[in-house]
């Protein structure tokens, strides 16, 4: 096994790139919380999944991530460059600024947010919901790999192995959140 921020797969010709820490691809993503526009709910989608229908937990997401856009008392030369590009394209009305999931107040602009900010204004899942998990009691395990879960009497077994390694042991839980990402969790 290897160990490190990035987990790489290639899937029937499809690269994707998630995280493989502590918070998962909050980790590596860089910062920004746009809902889609409702056209991406085209036929594809299963019936009453649209944009409404989420709204409810995109507003809960928002909420606990507080995102906000850049502070205009932030003039930073790549905005600067930015205004003037969709200035010069005559789309300066199409630039809106992003809402992003930093804390203002403690970011010291090192530009380190897709791999972590090292003064914790990121606001990634390891520092708003799963800390608010572990305050209620939950036990989170790191450096460890979830291979298989099945039913026991009055809750799982989780199967895991550790990382790097091989030893293997069984977790007993009465409940489990899975929540490995979209790759991680389908293949549990």
């Amino acid at each position: 096994d290897w160990t490190g921020l990035y987990d790489l797969r290639v899937l029937s010709g499809l690269l994707t790139l998630g995280s493989a820490g502590l918070g998962g691809g909050s980790l590596v993503f860089a910062n920004v919380l746009i809902r889609p526009d409702e056209r991406v709910f085209d036929g594809r989608w299963p019936d009453g999944l649209d944009l409404a229908a989420l709204a409810p937990f995109y507003e809960r997401v928002e909420t606990e991530i507080e995102p906000s856009p850049i502070p205009q008392t932030l003039d930073l030369a790549k905005d600067q460059v930015m205004r003037r590009a969709v200035e010069g394209l005559r789309r300066a009305g199409d630039l809106a600024p992003a809402p992003l999931g930093v804390d203002w107040d403690t970011c010291r602009l090192v530009a380190e947010c897709e791999f972590g900010c090292p003064f914790g204004a990121k606001r990634t899942l390891d520092m708003t919901y799963i800390a608010g998990a572990r305050k209620l009691g939950a036990e989170v395990r790191t450096s460890t790999r979830a291979i298989g879960i099945e039913p026991a009497a009055g809750g799982v077994r989780v199967h895991v192995a550790s990382v790097p390694g091989r030893e293997r042991s069984i977790i007993r839980a009465r409940k489990v959140v899975l929540a490995a990402g979209t790759l991680g969790t389908v293949e549990l």
